[in-house]
């Protein structure tokens, strides 16, 4: 029965030592540079999974090194102490489920806040080469977006409020794009007669930058995204001054 088990776990231990050079290859630190909810969640999971790995990888290797010790000296477990056949099976039982806790949970909590109703809805139109805003829950408020060539930014930001959850909705009057901001976690293909959508919680106000994820055309790199977020009290401001001032564009 030990040398069963110990083909069995040597099995385990080689497969995941086959994915070794990947997992060795990637920053497992938890994500400092992540600036919203969706980021940091999918950072987390993304590392957790990796530290997984590793955690499988090392109790492989300790519970292969003390079956093939046991298996070397040819001695079996006497005693009151577990059988090896019932070590094994209880392994295979209750790592998959601690495995499963672990990422189950992240993921729950994901799906918690889809449900939520967004505070802030924006529909997002990409075109050669710019981008067009429009404030789906704010009647009335849109703009365009457009590069200014002398300093790389835009001209006017997309505007959103700290702590509130933002809907997305990606389309394209043209070509494929794709609207990628990855400080916030948001990646998107702006698709011609689709309408693709996407949310995001901001955490800390500031000016988060993207750009179209799609090779769209010779002007490709002109449709960079800034978006700027500011505190719910100042976003409320600025939407009720921009709407009072009619025909006027967003800062």
């Amino acid at each position: 029965m030990i040398k069963r088990g110990f083909w069995m776990w040597a099995g385990v231990v080689l497969a995941l030592a086959a994915a070794w050079p990947a997992v060795a290859a990637t920053d497992i630190a938890a994500p400092t540079s992540a600036s919203s909810f969706m980021s940091a969640e999918l950072g987390l999971l993304l590392h957790g999974v990796l530290w997984v790995v590793l955690g499988v990888l090392g109790l492989g290797l300790f519970i292969l090194a003390y079956l093939l010790l046991r298996w070397g000296m040819r001695k079996g477990l006497a005693g009151r102490r577990m059988r090896p056949e019932t070590l094994t099976a209880l392994s295979w039982i209750v790592l998959p489920l601690v495995l499963l806790v672990f990422l189950v949970v992240p993921a729950i909590e994901l799906i918690y806040h889809n449900d939520e109703p967004p505070y802030v809805t924006v529909s997002v139109t990409a075109h050669e080469w710019y981008w067009d805003y429009d404030y789906v829950s704010e009647a009335g408020l849109g703009f365009a977006s457009h590069v200014v060539e002398k300093t790389g930014g835009v001209d006017h930001p997309l505007m959103l409020p700290v702590g509130k959850k933002v809907r997305f909705l990606v389309s394209s009057g043209d070509v494929l794009h794709g609207f990628f901001v990855p400080q916030l976690g948001v990646q998107i293909y702006a698709v011609p007669g689709a309408l693709l959508n996407g949310w995001t919680i901001i955490e800390k106000p500031g000016i988060y930058e993207g750009h179209s994820s799609s090779i769209c055309g010779t002007n490709h790199p002109q449709m960079p995204i800034e978006i700027k977020a500011v505190p719910l009290k100042d976003y409320q401001a600025w939407v009720a001054q921009t709407l009072a001032n009619s025909g006027a564009k967003a800062p």
